[in-house]
């Protein structure tokens, strides 16, 4: 689907195959996608309580120009519900 947002692949290795079938019991009938971003989403929330960050200010990783990339950015990016 055409969207204004930048896509990142993830390769469907092991490791991201074991994550996709947890999340699609925890998450039933959603896409490999979605299940993803509600999986980091969950685990930024808690880290953000854990450590007592506001929930969008925790970096998911910062681009070579050194812009931070939150949680929520990413989500947005990846919203193939949208």
């Amino acid at each position: 689907m055409p969207t204004a947002h930048d896509r990142i692949q993830v390769t469907r290795d092991e490791r991201v195959e074991g994550i996709l079938a947890m999340g699609a019991r925890r998450f039933p009938g959603r896409r490999p996608g979605r299940i993803l971003v509600d999986l980091a989403a969950e685990r930024a929330d808690q880290l953000a309580r854990e450590a007592d960050y506001p929930h969008d200010s925790i970096p998911v990783f910062a681009s070579p120009a050194g812009v931070v990339v939150t949680d929520m950015m990413v989500a947005e990016a990846l919203d193939d519900d949208a």
